[in-house]
């Protein structure tokens, strides 16, 4: 099922870096209600459809061309590179 796999590795790479998306977003959120004060975010209608569906292809685009070049997301190369020394304790 090539297909099948070649139309999904989109979300199979922001599986694969989903540490970093989900800071990502948080930091977004808090840039949309914060920083900009948005207020399609901070109502709740369903004005803030259309920034849902924005973070979900920026997540999708960035994860995709990140894991072209890198095998891990960079937050997710930080954890492994902080409990490596984990592995040396009995």
């Amino acid at each position: 099922m090539p297909r099948l796999t070649r139309s999904l590795a989109p979300v199979s790479a922001v599986g694969t870096m989903a540490l970093t998306v989900y800071v990502l977003h948080i930091v977004a959120l808090w840039l949309l209600t914060d920083a900009w004060h948005m207020a399609a975010v901070e109502d709740e209608t369903m004005s803030g459809l259309p920034v849902l569906l924005a973070f979900i292809a920026a997540a999708l685009l960035l994860a995709t061309v990140w894991t072209r070049h890198f095998r891990r997301g960079p937050l997710e190369h930080r954890l492994h590179a902080a409990t490596r020394p984990a592995r040396h304790i009995k």
